[in-house]
């Protein structure tokens, strides 16, 4: 079916359905090898991980504190506003944000 070839078993059971073995260790060797190459070459979240500075968590913890002390998720909307509002969080993304929130409270 991967392969596009899966018309040819049309009105057939599974008692007329011959399949290679050989063909099929072959294919996923192919897919197993070409997974890892993925991997290795698209290892993003290594490369997004980041390190945040005590000045930046304050100024998270300080303003996100409700939502932490509820234990709730800061909105899209909520974490764009405090990029905005800190110049010491510029060009970190609003996902970050929402990620950094969610795992201070996950952790109390």
């Amino acid at each position: 079916m991967e392969k596009g070839n899966a018309a040819r078993f049309k009105n057939k059971s599974l008692e007329d359905i011959e399949i290679d073995m050989e063909e099929i260790d072959e294919l996923d060797e192919v897919n197993v090898n070409n997974i890892q190459q993925d991997e290795l070459s698209n290892n993003t979240f290594l490369d997004s991980r980041m390190q945040w500075t005590s000045v930046q968590k304050n100024a998270l913890r300080t303003f996100f504190n409700k939502q932490i002390s509820t234990k709730k998720d800061a909105k899209k909307g909520e974490c764009e506003a405090f990029i905005t509002k800190h110049p010491s969080i510029a060009g970190i993304g609003w996902l970050k944000v929402k990620t950094f929130v969610f795992n201070e409270y996950r952790l109390k």
